[in-house]
């Protein structure tokens, strides 16, 4: 009440002594102003500021102002990410770099783990084939676990790295999701950018 507000007339009827006014005519008229300074300011490798909107199993929705972007799960992280809700919150402001931009569609490709370096381009010096580190288990499944080494590299540890049993059990029995593990890197694929490490190799054969 007594605030003032800027509205657009749609509708006079002088008979009636009625105006039908709209706010929301004049947002949209905002909006596509919005849209049209975003759309001639942004190019490939920009970096802009959003706002998280919504957060999905396959990334999250950013408004820039004006227009929505997304950015796909493998965008966010450099490591393996569950969840977008695990690194971003939603109504979370955010500085993303637009990786695609399709003028013809106004669809805008974002990225999150863009802004920071790969850290696969200059590897920790600890992190060499046959030494020892310590990681923290992201997640479990039937076929092994997976690891986050020095808080930066995916690693995994298969079945048959678990144990020195013939028979190893669920890894699920061995270890719990976020415990903290030393392990032996037997293997650096720079093309799957992932660690393959071992339990048992951290042991004597018994």
């Amino acid at each position: 009440l007594n605030k003032p507000l800027e509205l657009m007339i749609l509708k006079m009827d002088k008979f009636r002594g009625n105006i039908v006014v709209s706010r929301k005519a004049i947002s949209e008229v905002e909006l596509k102003e919005q849209k049209e300074n975003l759309l001639s300011s942004i190019k490939e490798g920009s970096v802009i500021k959003g706002k998280v909107k919504n957060i999905t199993d396959y990334g999250a929705f950013i408004d820039l102002g004006g227009m929505d972007g997304l950015v796909h799960i493998t965008d966010i992280s450099w490591t393996k990410v569950n969840s977008p809700s695990e690194v971003i919150n939603l109504g979370e402001d955010i500085n993303v770099k637009v990786l695609k931009f399709d003028e013809e569609l106004s669809r805008l490709s974002l990225g999150i783990k863009q802004l920071t370096e790969n850290p696969w381009d200059n590897l920790d010096s600890d992190i060499e084939e046959n030494s020892n580190v310590v990681a923290k288990i992201n997640s479990i499944n039937d076929t092994g676990i997976n690891l986050l080494v020095n808080d930066k590299y995916d690693g995994v540890i298969t079945l048959n790295e678990m144990t020195w049993l013939k028979k190893p059990p669920h890894p699920s029995k061995l270890a719990s999701i976020k415990d903290t593990i030393n392990v032996k890197i037997i293997e650096l694929d720079n093309d799957k950018k992932k660690i393959y490490c071992s339990i048992k190799q951290t042991k004597d054969n018994p």
